[in-house]
């Protein structure tokens, strides 16, 4: 009887031990987490910001007749004109050769 008393009692004890450093581990991890989401969150609205501005002053070319911008001028052909990204996204639609 005496022995299983004892035997409980380690048996308990490890357990005890066992979940404490669980815990612990489960909390660092937690920790960690919350700044490694800042830091992804933070590297989303650069790229965001950068893909604005890369927008803004790409050029693309349309035809005078055409309906479509190209981002290649040999795509577009010999009397393409020149205009940014924005203004043409706003008029045209984009080339399914050259602009996918």
């Amino acid at each position: 009887m005496k022995n299983i008393g004892k035997f409980l009692y380690i048996v308990m004890s490890i357990v005890i031990l066992l979940l404490t450093c669980c815990c612990k581990n489960e909390q660092k991890e937690q920790g960690n987490g919350g700044t490694d989401s800042i830091v992804v969150v933070e590297k989303e609205e650069k790229e965001e910001s950068e893909e604005k501005v890369e927008k803004a002053e790409k050029i693309v070319y349309i035809t005078p007749t055409g309906k479509r911008y190209h981002y290649k001028k040999s795509c577009a052909g010999k009397n393409a004109k020149e205009i940014t990204l924005i203004k043409a996204s706003k008029k045209y639609s984009g080339c399914k050769k050259c602009t996918q």
